[in-house]
C-alpha cells in the first residue's frame, strides 16, 4: 500500500523485497534494497554494469498500488517461496488473466534466514495461510477455490498446503523440491502429510539437467494426475524472475549459465493453461500435452513433457476404520477382496500404517498379523509392511518366525520411497536390536 497511486515499476518491486528483510538493519532504504538485491547476481558473476543501467531506467510494470477491484469470484493463486520481485511477472500475468495472485516473504522460524526443513516448511505454510486472511480482510471477500504455485523449496510447501485445505484444486511446482530426493523426504516427515491426501493435479516444470533433481516422487504420487514439462538450456534461477530478464540483461546471472530464451514465457504459459483448465472444470490433459506441438516457440523451449493419470482413488481410512469396527476383521477382509478388483490397492500405503498402529497399540494379535498380511500383499516391494509383519509376529510370541520379515525389511529398506530417512533410522535402529 505504502499511500502511493501510481503504477509500479520493476524497482518498486525490488524496495518492497528490501522492505520484506525489515529485520535486518538498514533495509528499508531504497538503495540499501538495490544493492542488496544485487548482491546474488554479482556473486554468480554477472556484469554489474548492465544491471545498473537496467535498473536506472525503472521499467514500467502493469501492476498498480491499491487498484480498484472488480466484484466476482476469482480464482486465488498462493505464489510460494518467492520473494515481491521474484515473483513480479507471474503474478501480474496470473492477475492480468483474472485470477488473484497472494505473495508473502519467506522467513525462518525464530529468525529473518528461512529454515530449510520441516519447520521451515511449516512457518512458510502458516505465513501463507495468514495471508489470506489479510487479503480476504482486504477485498471483503473469500475465495471460493484456490491454486498454490511452488518456486524450488516451495514445492513441497505447495503440496503441504494444498492437503490441508480443501479449497486448494491444483499444485504448480516451478522446479519445486518435489522433484529432488530431500523434498518429498522432508514431506514425510511433516506429521500432517499423507500422500492419499495429494489428489489434487500437479503440474511440476523442470530442469532436467539438474544434477540434484529426482522426479521418482511422482511415481509414488499416484492418487493425483500429474503433467510433468522438461525445459531445455535451463537454470534452477531462471524459473523466477532472473529467467524473464535474461533477454533485457543478456547473461543475467553470468556467462556460465545458459541463455534463457523464451524459457521465461514458456514457464508463464504452462502455468496459465494448467490453471485456467484446472478452474473452469473442464477437461485439459490433451491441451497441456499437445502446447509443445501446437506453439510454434514452444519447441525451442521445452525437451519433454510427460503425463501420469492417477492410477486409482482409495478408499479414505475412516471407511476402513469404521468397517473394522463394526464387521470385524471378517468384514475388512471381504471389503478389501470386493474393492480391490476396481481399485488395485483399495488400502493406501497410509491407511494401512493407520489400522496397524491402531490395533498393535491395542496388542490385537489376530488383526495385526492380518493387516500386516493385506499390507505386505498389496505393496509387496516396500520395506515397512515386512517390519510389521514381523512385530505382528512378535506380538504373537512367534519371534523365530519375525527375523526373515526383519531382515528383509532391511534389504529394501534403503531404496523404499514412500518413508522418510528419519522414520527410515529408527526402522534399522530397532529391528538391529531385535537380530542381536
Amino acid at each position: 500500500t505504502f499511500g502511493k497511486s501510481s503504477p509500479l515499476t520493476f524497482n518498486d518491486y525490488v524496495y518492497l523485497e528490501g522492505k520484506e528483510d525489515s529485520m535486518v538493519t538498514g533495509s528499508q532504504n531504497d538503495a540499501a534494497a538495490l544493492k542488496r538485491f544485487l548482491e546474488y547476481p554479482a556473486s554468480a558473476g554477472a556484469d554489474l554494469n548492465a544491471w545498473n543501467s537496467f535498473l536506472a531506467e525503472k521499467k514500467p510494470m502493469k501492476a498498480n498500488w491499491n487498484p480498484s477491484t472488480k466484484a466476482g469470484d476469482f480464482p486465488w493463486v498462493l505464489l510460494i517461496h518467492g520473494s515481491a520481485v521474484q515473483y513480479a511477472l507471474m503474478g501480474e500475468y496470473l492477475a492480468s488473466h483474472g485470477m488473484i495472485a497472494v505473495n508473502v516473504p519467506y522467513k525462518g522460524y525464530l529468525q529473518n534466514n528461512f529454515d530449510v526443513n520441516v519447520p521451515g516448511m511449516e512457518t512458510e505454510m502458516r505465513d501463507m495461510e495468514y495471508a489470506v486472511d489479510a487479503a480476504v480482510k482486504k477485498l471483503g471477500r473469500a475465495p471460493k477455490s484456490m491454486a498454490v504455485v511452488g518456486i524450488s523449496f516451495g514445492g513441497q510447501s505447495a503440496v503441504g498446503m494444498a492437503v490441508r485445505n480443501p479449497l486448494i484444486k491444483a499444485v504448480v511446482s516451478l522446479d519445486g523440491g518435489i522433484g529432488s530426493t530431500f523434498g518429498p523426504q522432508l514431506l514425510n516427515g511433516h506429521p500432517f502429510f499423507n500422500i492419499e491426501k495429494v489428489n489434487m493435479p500437479i503440474l511440476h516444470l523442470y530442469n532436467p539437467a539438474d544434477a540434484g533433481g529426482n522426479i521418482d516422487w511422482f511415481d509414488v504420487c499416484e492418487f493425483a494426475d500429474r503433467y510433468l514439462v522438461a525445459f531445455k538450456h535451463m537454470d534452477h534461477s531462471f524459473f523466477g524472475i532472473f529467467g524473464s530478464l535474461d533477454n533485457s540483461i543478456p547473461h543475467v546471472l553470468g556467462s556460465s549459465k545458459p541463455r534463457a530464451g523464451d524459457n521465461a514465457e514458456g514457464v508463464l504459459l504452462y502455468t496459465k493453461t494448467f490453471l485456467d483448465g484446472v478452474f473452469s472444470n473442464a477437461p485439459f490433459s490433451e491441451k497441456i500435452m499437445n502446447m509443445n506441438n501446437e506453439t510454434s516457440w514452444l519447441p525451442n523451449c521445452v525437451e519433454s513433457t510427460s503425463f501420469r493419470k492417477k492410477a486409482f482413488s482409495p478408499k479414505p481410512i475412516n471407511f476402513w476404520k469404521a468397517t473394522l469396527e463394526k464387521e470385524g476383521l471378517d468384514g475388512l477382509t471381504r471389503a478389501h477382496t470386493k474393492y480391490k478388483q476396481e481399485k488395485g490397492i483399495p488400502i493406501s500405503d497410509g491407511s494401512y500404517r493407520a489400522l496397524f498402529l491402531d490395533r498393535f497399540s491395542q496388542q490385537d494379535k489376530i488383526t495385526t498379523l492380518a493387516i500386516a498380511s493385506l499390507y505386505e500383499s498389496d505393496f509387496p516391494q516396500s520395506a515397512l509392511p515386512k517390519y510389521y509383519r514381523g512385530r505382528a509376529l512378535q506380538l504373537n510370541d512367534r519371534h523365530e518366525e519375525a527375523k526373515p520379515y526383519f531382515t528383509r525389511c532391511l534389504e529394501l529398506l534403503n531404496d523404499d520411497r514412500t518413508m522418510a530417512q528419519t522414520e527410515k533410522e529408527a526402522v534399522r535402529t530397532r529391528i538391529q536390536g531385535f537380530l542381536k
